[in-house]
This record gives C-alpha cells, structure tokens and sequence, in this order.
C-alpha cells in the first residue's frame, strides 16, 4: 500500500528526534502508526534512536506499541539499541495493555 506524504514526513521527523514537529503533525491528523519506505514505523524508529520524546509524543497520541518491522518492536529496537529511558517508557506503557509476556 502507498504510503501518503504526510506519513512519510511524520516517521521522518520523529525518527530524526523532531518531537515538536512530529506532534505538530499528528495533531493535524497524520497517522501515529506511519512506517516509512522500509517498513519501518515511527514509534520503532524513534525508539531505535532512543528519542524518548518522540517516543512519549507518539504513545500520547496511541501508538500500538505491539507494532513490529524489520527492527522488532519497539521495545525489541530501544533495547537493541541500549536506550534504557525508551526501553522504561515502553514498558510502562505495555504493562498496561495485553501482551505476549502474560502468557509466559
């Protein structure tokens, strides 16, 4: 599926760790679950990077953080990458949802 131009301008500007901007435009609309050309969503990206504002300003506007790409999720990316304040973050947020780790 094509991704609209928006998108592509959100998951690049949070992934570069423009958190202001990234905001900017998920509250005009852009889809919080965006993934650029490789697949790649926003939240995983700015994850890998250990962009923990972008990181929050992507859950504040309900990222599903079960998301998964050619990084893993997003939690799987912050700790690859070793950004522990993403990785709490993350994990903050996926202890209050359903996940996989419930049934292990």
């Amino acid at each position: 599926a094509p991704h609209a131009p928006h998108a592509s301008v959100t998951a690049a500007a949070l992934s570069a760790g423009n958190a202001e901007c990234g905001r900017a435009l998920l509250q005009l609309g852009a889809a919080v679950n965006s993934a650029d050309h490789r697949g790649v969503g926003a939240l995983v990206a700015a994850a890998s990077k250990g962009h923990t504002d972008c990181v929050r300003a992507l859950l504040d506007f309900n990222a599903d953080v079960s998301l998964s790409g050619p990084l893993g999720t997003a939690e799987e990316a912050a700790i690859t990458g070793q950004h522990n304040d993403c990785v709490l973050l993350l994990m903050e947020v996926d202890e209050h949802k359903p996940s996989v780790r419930a049934a292990w």
